[in-house]
């Protein structure tokens, strides 16, 4: 019997260079010169297991998750993301 422990971490960071070069909205990008904070919405990973994974036991510290033991797939939602929060499954 084997067993592992893997540890994610999602935070995010700065992206306002982006939003300079790519928006073409002065509201967007005045905000984002400004340090205006950007909400991440919506934000879910898929993380597929080999098929070797009998069953998984997940936490998370924010949103939920739920493993799918015939795919072999696990789905954590998040929901939205902020540099204050720290998500880690």
């Amino acid at each position: 019997l084997l067993s592992g422990r893997v540890d994610i971490k999602v935070t995010a960071r700065s992206i306002s260079t982006l939003f300079n070069m790519a928006s073409t909205s002065s509201s967007t990008t005045s905000t984002a010169r400004k340090g205006g904070n950007v909400t991440i919405e919506d934000v879910a990973l898929t993380i597929p297991f080999p098929k070797v994974v009998k069953t998984a036991n997940l936490t998370v510290n924010v949103g939920y998750v739920v493993y799918d033991e015939a795919s072999k797939v696990a789905r954590w939602v998040i929901g939205n993301l902020d540099e204050k929060k720290r998500p880690h499954l």
